[in-house]
């Protein structure tokens, strides 16, 4: 039953227009904000130590706009997940950069693009696979009656989305080799062993060790992409990133990977997903700031 709602609930927002699904988010945040949620609650917690130079109002203010940006993209996502290549690109309203993914994929030895939690990363999927082939890593809801619907839509436009596993990897090693995208969301908390610690705004944070290991293995390009939402749409970005994440030293790549990280979502700090618990795997000896 639980599935049967879920899955009506996501197609009758799926049919819904951009801008109605926007308010519901804005209220919805707003919402969250007022009865101190776990959202909030652990927006705050990042904020403030991410940023604890920051001045109580300039603190509240950024956490409540992430909160309320946080609820807006959860409501987006049905939407963007069943709509074609018409409406993605009707909803563009600029690329920045393009140039650079051009250039890196004109090599043939295919890319990596990183692509953190900011603004739409599911807009940014549908887009850049409209553009170049692209596999990305796919972890399945934990309702197994919706899956068809988010599968579907993150294919429709020409990605292929492989296993969060060992043979998700070699697909993806596979796709970089035959000169495919590979897109991978870098800055989530990876399992016991496939990360190391790294810091991520001066806090160490447990930091997958998949895009060095990828960077070893092949001799592929790397940029970061991302796209952020505006009144009425989205704006795509591709930027070029420092090729000492290239290094062999493991440390030194993903501490550049972060810092690479840090300075586009410092351009758009409140569309940054700070509601997700990038601490919960701390050093030994230091306590989990979400307890």
């Amino acid at each position: 039953m639980k599935g049967f709602i879920s899955k009506f609930i996501l197609k009758f927002l799926g049919s819904m227009p951009l801008f109605f699904l926007r308010k519901v988010g804005y209220i919805s945040g707003r919402i969250l904000i007022i009865i101190n949620s776990k959202i909030y609650r652990y927006t705050l917690i990042n904020l403030s130590l991410t940023h604890n130079h920051l001045r109580k109002d300039q603190l509240k203010k950024i956490t409540n706009d992430s909160v309320i940006n946080s609820a807006i993209n959860f409501f987006e996502m049905p939407v963007i997940w069943k709509q074609e290549k018409k409406w993605i690109l009707k909803k563009l309203n600029s690329v920045k950069g393009k140039s650079n993914l051009i250039s890196a994929s004109s090599k043939n030895n295919g890319v990596i693009i990183i692509m953190p939690h900011l603004g739409s990363w599911e807009f940014f999927g549908k887009y850049t696979s409209l553009l170049h082939p692209m596999t990305s890593m796919y972890q399945p809801p934990k309702l197994s009656s919706i899956e068809s619907i988010i599968r579907t839509g993150r294919e429709s436009t020409g990605a292929e989305l492989v296993p969060a596993n060992r043979t998700g990897i070699k697909k993806i090693l596979a796709s970089l080799k035959a000169n495919k995208i590979v897109a991978i969301l870098p800055d989530q908390v990876p399992s016991e062993g496939s990360g190391i610690f790294s810091n991520f705004y001066s806090v160490p944070a447990y930091t997958m060790t998949l895009v060095h290991n990828l960077l070893r293995k092949t001799s592929c390009e790397i940029i970061i992409g991302y796209a952020v939402r505006d009144e009425s749409g989205f704006n795509v970005f591709y930027e070029n990133i420092s090729d000492d994440i290239k290094s062999h030293d493991q440390l030194k790549s993903i501490n550049i990977m972060n810092l690479e990280l840090e300075n586009v979502i410092n351009k758009f700090l409140n569309q940054y997903e700070w509601s997700y618990k990038r601490f919960k795997k701390h050093p030994l000896g230091q306590k989990n700031p979400y307890h």
